[in-house]
Order: structure tokens, then sequence, then C-alpha cells
């Protein structure tokens, strides 16, 4: 397997927001190894009893900006949980709110404080694009419509501040991430182990995805300098469709399985809103990460679950 190295010879002092997330924590672990220094910025106060842990507040906007001093790297993984629980009103506002008053309040701090980091890391996700079907979307296409990339949107426009002092920004559209650990994969995994095989409005629109070992990777090229800072899609360059993914399951579980169809106004009822995590068709590019040679370690779907799945089965 190639090795992803972070640049060793000028050790980085690294700030994390967001490191309690499913990227933040597979982060973490990955940069536990390496030579840098790695602090984050924590909501909890017990967890900033521990050194390399600094209490923020981005709602009351406390951010004590002594802590970003001596910081190269700024990496901003903030923002609850898009698909944990049904988009209410009230949710809506808590996804909105987590990522653009966190990110307002870090990218204001970075602009007042006189030390610039060499790099300004951002999260953001192919929710951007919209539903897409028939269409091919790299990293120059337009935003579409409807809530996430709204968000997407808004979330990206917070970055720009950053640019009247040519703070170089990396953008990650992250396409649906792929962990063992959490984030969706154990909830598709569920009814399958059950038998049963859910058709998901047809099941004829593509999932964009990545493991998260190469959604790392790419952070991890960004600091070590061999990815030119830019918006990447983070996803593998080969997407698959919704029940190619199923059939991909069942095969690594060794399954028979009933198929179930759920329509698309049955999903919609069922989960409103949040329904388009699943039904959108997103064929999304891995455009400037292909064009920067990065090397994908699973560019292929089945060998990517079957990583991930089995050493548990």
């Amino acid at each position: 397997m190639h090795v992803h190295s972070v640049n060793g010879q000028q050790m980085d002092n690294i700030l994390i927001a967001g490191g309690t997330g499913l990227v933040g924590k597979a982060l973490a672990a990955a940069l536990y190894r390496s030579d840098n220094a790695v602090s984050y910025l924590t909501r909890s106060r017990k967890a900033a009893q521990n050194p390399a842990y600094h209490y923020w507040d981005p709602s009351e906007g406390i951010l004590p900006r002594e802590v970003l001093t001596d910081k190269d790297v700024i990496i901003n993984l903030s923002g609850a949980g898009i698909a944990d629980r049904r988009w209410t009103n009230r949710r809506k506002r808590i996804l909105t709110r987590s990522r653009i008053i966190s990110t307002r309040l870090l990218v204001s701090a970075v602009n007042e404080n006189p030390k610039k980091p060499r790099l300004f890391i951002n999260a953001s996700a192919i929710g951007y694009y919209g539903d897409r079907p028939d269409e091919q979307i790299s990293e120059s296409s337009v935003k579409g419509s409807g809530f996430l990339s709204e968000l997407c949107h808004d979330w990206e426009n917070e970055l720009v501040p950053l640019r009247i002092h040519h703070i170089p920004v990396a953008i990650l559209r992250f396409g649906i991430i792929f962990s063992a650990s959490g984030g969706s994969l154990p909830k598709l995994i569920k009814p399958i182990r059950f038998g049963i095989n859910p058709v998901l409005a047809g099941g004829r629109q593509m999932v964009s995805w990545i493991h998260i070992r190469d959604a790392i990777a790419v952070i991890i090229d960004l600091i070590g300098k061999s990815l030119e800072p830019g918006v990447f899609n983070v996803v593998a360059p080969h997407p698959m469709t919704q029940s190619g993914l199923n059939r991909i399951l069942l095969k690594v579980h060794r399954k028979r399985a009933i198929s179930v169809g759920l329509s698309k106004p049955l999903l919609r009822f069922l989960l409103g809103d949040l329904s388009s995590v699943l039904t959108d068709d997103q064929h999304i590019l891995a455009g400037n990460l292909t064009k920067q040679n990065f090397s994908f370690s699973f560019p292929e779907m089945e060998p990517a679950l079957r990583d991930l799945l089995e050493k548990e089965n």
C-alpha cells in the first residue's frame, strides 16, 4: 500500500475544530502517528483540562485568540451530523448554525491574528451539487438546489474573507464516507443482515462514496504539500448505483435477500427532506484529486467494502 507522508522535515502545529466526528477521530489517529503537534478546539470544559484541547463556544463567540498564534494548519470539520435525525425546522437551524457560526468565528479570528496559517482546510459536502440525474459533476459545476445545497454554499462562502490575507484554502466536498466505525455504512448494512435488500427510489441513482482511509489521506497530503489547495470532490473515482452498492453488500455478507422497493414519495413521507440524502442522484467526478495524481487506496467499491466489513464478519 502507498504511504501518505506528512512533511517530515519541519514540524507543523495543527489545530482541528470538530475533532469528535467520524473524520475528526480518524484524522486525529492518523496525525497522532505523525511528527506534528496537534491541538483541538472543544466545547467540553472537561476535555479542555487536557493541554491539547482548548475550550471554545461559537454560539457565544468564545475563542481564545492565543490558541491561533502558532498554528501552521487549521482544519475545520465543525458541524452537527447531517444524517443523524429527521430534518425538522429546528434541526435545519442546528445543522446550519453549527457550521456557519463556528466557521465565521474561526475565520474572523484567523484574519485578526498577526501570524497567518499556511493552510486552512474546511469540510463541505457533495450535497452542494443537489440532485443531478444524467450529469457528471466536477468541482467547477454550479451549485444545485435544496436545503443541503444552500447549506454547503453558505458554509463555503464563510471562507471568502480569508482571501483578503491570501491564506490558501482547501475546501473538501466529501461524498458518502464509508467507515466501519460510524457514518452511513452501519445503517446501510442493518437491513442486509436481516435478509432485506431495500431498493431506494428505484435504485438507479448514483452513490458517490469514499473510503475513510482515502478521505483522511487527502487531508494528510494537503498538510504534507503533495496536494495543492483548492476545491476537491473527495470521492472515489468509481461511483456505483444504489442497487449496485446493495449487491456488493450482499456479496460481502454472503447473504440472500428479499428486495423491498421504497419509492421516493414513501421515503419523503417517512424521512421528510432528509430523504434527499438517499435519493439524490449524484455522479461526482474526483476531478482535482485525479488531476493532482492523488493515489487512492480504494478506487473501487467492492475492495473498499471488503476491507471495512470482512474484519467484522
